[in-house]
């Protein structure tokens, strides 16, 4: 039996970690994985004791963008279809957006493509040292339009311009220039006081 593409589980503090789980493609997403996505949230959301979110990435890369096999099956689909899967998509990233309990995304290796507008979604990103971060859809011929009102929201648009328009990567200590990801020790700071706070 396969294994989910996506696993969360929520400890006694209320704290819920989700976990994209699909390593053996760096977690890109597909159609089971953005179902997988949109199930968790609503999982969780039936849960009254949750207080924080943090996803990660199961593996060496948190998110590595679309899986460019399903893409290319996708699109030779119907219009109706190819619209489906988009506007999938783009329901996973606004429900992550728009959830009702700090969200904190834990960043490692490879974050590329859609896996930046998931970050952005997020209200807190930790990147590690060897994070790398890529709006790689032009590579491909694509565009990342699904994502680009969070990528304006978290790093401006002149900066969504010239990383959408030239795909090129760039480390932990650049998306912390952008403002994209957050310095690891001042953010578990605030978060400990904050969990403090409340009574966590």
């Amino acid at each position: 039996m396969a294994a989910s593409p996506v696993l969360w589980n929520l400890c006694e503090r209320g704290v819920a970690t989700v976990t994209l789980n699909r390593p053996e493609v760096n977690n890109a997403y597909d159609a089971g994985l953005i179902q997988g996505l949109l199930a968790a949230m609503d999982d969780l959301g039936r849960k009254p004791r949750l207080r924080v979110v943090v996803l990660k990435g199961n593996g060496k890369h948190f998110q590595a963008g679309a899986d460019l096999k399903w893409i290319n099956a996708v699109r030779p689909q119907s219009p109706e279809a190819n619209e489906a899967v988009s506007r999938a998509t783009f329901e996973a990233v606004q429900r992550l957006n728009r959830l009702p309990v700090p969200t904190v995304a834990l960043v490692q290796g490879g974050c590329f493509g859609g896996g930046t507008g998931v970050i952005s979604a997020c209200d807190v990103v930790i990147a590690a040292d060897n994070a790398t971060f890529s709006i790689a859809e032009v590579r491909w011929g694509l565009t990342a339009a699904i994502i680009i009102p969070q990528l304006n929201d978290a790093i401006g648009v002149r900066q969504v311009r010239r990383y959408a328009l030239t795909g090129e990567r760039f480390g932990a200590a650049e998306a912390r220039r952008n403002r994209w990801t957050a310095v690891a020790l001042w953010v578990i700071a605030a978060l400990l006081a904050w969990l403090v706070i409340w009574g966590l």
